[in-house]
């Protein structure tokens, strides 16, 4: 009973209340917005807060609107004991209609703008390569044409300029690690193949004959074959798992990662065939790491080449051009020039020890390479040298 008393005298007082308020509003109806209690000012305020808030939701887009939408029913409801009043309800109605109104204008200029994209990409005509241009577009040949040893000229570029290009890329430190890797890779089987008689036909070590020193290319011919078909085998796999690792991004430094086969196999064979001739053992022994070594040059050219094609795909033909000159310059014609005289003068093992430090100081550079060769290759674009003296 107490407790009925209490509830009716609450809700008598709460009509009464509302009774005073409507006949405030109906004697002063133009002063009603200033004379209300404060409770009416508080709710309209906050729903005033509430559409600037919706406002600005429909603006910044569809998921921040939803936050501050949330924000806002928060914000109304700690003041709001009872039913929303007509004014806040129109006022959040408002606040939902222009929101959703600049919704939808935001989409509609995001489609609009893929829309414009899209066809702009697909209206843009890709460039053909220079070199394949007139082959693609010519007449088709037979077997015969195409066993010709000359097609005519494919790059209308001037050859002044073709003939400069190589020596530029020097510039690019991909191209000049490429260069360096590869021209070792090769270079060492050069001047291996002019020790190879001194060695194996000295009559105080295994005076072998001539038919017997040409069997021995048996070792580096199958190192060489091997090499070969792991060398790209392996090193897919290496890129694809790193390149997983990376979230799908392929980068070229992943290729340097096989410079650590390389390096144990061509130092270890370089080092072990001088070793064991110098010491005069079965003569197998220096046969097994002259195969060692065309296995881990097989590697080495197979890197370098993939490494510089995939940092600098619209310069692949002139960097080839570059990686080949380097060889045969130094291996060809600077190290075969004194390497047999030194091999007689310092004899093998101090010979081949040193060649395989030249190895392994090229191949160290791997390192800074593999941290920086992103950021290298970054800088030469910026550079952009090649633009820059119009080759």
């Amino acid at each position: 009973m107490l407790l009925s008393g209490v509830d009716h005298d609450h809700h008598v007082g709460f009509a009464d209340k509302n009774a005073d308020l409507k006949q405030g509003e109906a004697a002063s109806p133009s002063t009603s917005p200033t004379t209300a209690n404060s409770h009416g000012e508080s709710s309209t305020d906050t729903a005033v807060e509430a559409t600037d808030m919706s406002r600005h939701a429909g603006r910044v887009g569809v998921r921040d609107h939803e936050l501050f939408r949330q924000d806002a029913h928060q914000a109304i409801s700690p003041t709001m004991p009872g039913p929303a009043t007509p004014e806040v309800s129109r006022s959040a109605a408002m606040a939902r209609a222009t929101s959703t109104q600049s919704d939808h204008s935001s989409r509609d200029h995001a489609n609009l703008n893929m829309e414009e994209i899209l066809e702009s990409s697909s209206k843009a005509p890709r460039e053909p390569s220079a070199y394949t241009h007139s082959l693609r577009h010519g007449p088709v040949k037979n077997f015969v044409q195409q066993l010709r040893p000359f097609h005519g000229r494919l790059n209308p570029d001037n050859w002044l300029k073709v003939m400069l290009r190589p020596f530029i890329l020097y510039t690019y430190p991909a191209v000049l690690w490429s260069a360096a890797v590869y021209a070792c890779s090769i270079g060492w089987l050069i001047v291996l193949s002019e020790s190879v008689a001194i060695i194996y036909r000295d009559r105080e070590s295994y005076a072998f004959t001539a038919f017997q020193c040409g069997l021995v290319y048996l070792s580096p011919f199958v190192g060489g074959v091997l090499g070969t078909a792991v060398a790209g085998k392996v090193s897919d796999i290496v890129v694809k798992a790193m390149a997983k690792r990376n979230g799908g991004l392929y980068e070229p430094e992943f290729r340097l990662v096989m410079a650590t086969p390389i390096l144990v196999t061509t130092v270890a064979g370089l080092v072990g065939f001088g070793w064991s001739a110098e010491e005069k053992d079965h003569w197998m022994v220096p046969t097994f790491f002259f195969g060692l070594i065309s296995f881990g040059c097989s590697l080495g050219s197979t890197t370098s080449i993939t490494f510089c094609v995939d940092s600098y795909r619209q310069y692949a033909g002139e960097a080839l051009v570059t990686l080949n000159f380097t060889k045969n310059v130094f291996h060809g014609l600077v190290f075969s020039s004194f390497f047999t005289h030194w091999l007689d003068h310092d004899g093998a093992k101090m010979t081949f020890i040193w060649t395989g430090v030249i190895q392994l100081i090229v191949l160290l550079s791997s390192v800074p390479m593999y941290m920086y060769g992103k950021r290298l290759r970054m800088w030469t674009v910026r550079r952009n040298i090649m633009e820059k003296i119009r080759l």
